[in-house]
C-alpha cells in the first residue's frame, strides 16, 4: 500500500478520534455544569406549595361569597404578585441563575434542555419563566390566574381579569422602546378607560386607573428608543396623531377620546410641537400616582 495512503489514512483516524473525544468532552462539561445548576438550585429556599395554597384559599372565598370579588380577586393579585417578586430576587441571587440563564438562551439541545425542565417545574407550581433583554425571570402565568376563577367572578371581574392576563401575555415594551403597533395601544387606552367607569366603587379603581395612565403616557410620550416627539424637529409622531384622529371618529363617546382630543387641540396650538407648554401639560395629566 502507498506510503502517503496509509499515512492518510492514519491522520483520519487520529482527527476522527479526537473529534470524538472533544465532543465527548464537550457533553462531559455540558452535563457537569448543569449538574452544578441543578445542585444549585435544589438549594432554593422557596416554598413553591404558597401559590396553590393561595388559589385554593381564593376559589374558597370565591365560593363563599362572604367578601366582595373584587375585594378577593385584588387580594389574590396583590398576594400573587408579591410570590413573583420573592421568587425573582432569590433566582437572581442564585449562584447557578448565569448558568440557567446561559441555557435557557443556548441553541445546544443539551444545555437547553435544562432549562426547559426547569420552565416546566416553574409552570407546574404557577409561574412563568421569560426573558427580557437576554435575561431570564419568573413572570405571572396568566393561565394559572384564570383557570377555576373566571367562571366564579362577576362580568366586571371577569373583564379586569381578562384585561389584567393580556397585558401579561402581550408585553407592550422591550428595551426602552414600544414594541406593540399603535392601534393596539390606543386600543389598550379605550379598554382601561371604558372599564375605569365601572370601577369607580371597587377594589379594581386605582390599578385600573394606573394602567389607563401607563398606556396613555406610552402614547403621548413614549420611551428612549420610541419618543412620540422626534429628538431634532421636536414634532409629534404623525403616524401616532393619524391613529388619534380615527379613533376619534370611530368611538366618539369613549374616555380615551376626550384625552385625545385635549391633548391635539394643545398640539395644533404648538405648531405640533414639543413645547414647554406641552411637558408641563404632559407633567400634570401622566403624573397619576392612583
Amino acid at each position: 500500500m502507498n506510503r502517503h495512503l496509509i499515512f492518510a489514512l492514519i491522520l483520519t483516524g487520529l482527527l476522527t478520534s479526537c473529534g470524538k473525544e472533544k465532543k465527548l468532552d464537550e457533553k462531559i462539561t455540558t452535563i457537569q455544569k448543569q449538574k452544578v445548576v441543578t445542585d444549585s438550585f435544589a438549594l432554593i429556599q422557596f416554598d413553591w406549595t404558597q401559590t396553590g395554597k393561595l388559589k385554593k384559599n381564593t376559589i374558597e372565598e370565591l365560593k363563599k361569597k362572604e367578601k366582595t370579588t373584587d375585594k378577593i380577586v385584588m387580594s389574590f393579585i396583590r398576594k400573587y404578585t408579591k410570590l413573583v417578586d420573592e421568587l425573582n430576587e432569590i433566582l437572581i441571587k442564585n449562584k447557578g441563575y448565569d448558568s440557567l440563564n446561559n441555557s435557557y438562551l443556548s441553541d445546544k439541545i443539551l444545555e437547553k434542555q435544562f432549562a426547559l425542565d426547569f420552565n416546566k417545574n416553574v409552570e407546574v407550581n404557577g409561574f412563568r419563566l421569560a426573558s427580557s433583554e437576554g435575561m431570564i425571570y419568573i413572570s405571572q402565568n396568566t393561565d394559572f390566574i384564570k383557570s377555576e376563577t373566571i367562571s366564579l367572578v362577576d362580568s366586571i371581574s371577569n373583564e379586569f381579569i381578562n384585561l389584567y392576563c393580556f397585558e401579561f401575555d402581550n408585553v407592550c415594551c422591550e428595551d426602552a422602546g414600544v414594541v406593540i403597533p399603535t392601534e393596539e395601544l390606543i386600543n389598550r387606552i379605550y379598554k382601561w378607560g371604558e372599564l375605569s367607569k365601572k370601577t369607580n366603587k371597587l377594589e379594581y379603581k386605582e390599578y385600573v386607573e394606573n394602567e389607563f395612565h401607563s398606556n396613555l403616557s406610552l402614547l403621548f410620550t413614549g420611551l428612549d428608543n420610541t419618543l412620540s416627539f422626534d429628538r431634532e424637529t421636536k414634532k409629534f409622531n404623525e403616524e401616532t396623531l393619524n391613529s388619534m384622529t380615527k379613533f376619534i371618529e370611530n368611538k366618539p363617546n369613549s374616555r380615551a377620546t376626550n384625552e385625545f382630543k385635549e391633548f391635539i387641540e394643545l398640539l395644533k396650538a404648538e405648531n405640533f410641537e414639543e413645547t414647554q407648554k406641552v411637558d408641563d401639560y404632559l407633567k400634570k395629566k401622566l403624573n397619576y400616582c392612583g
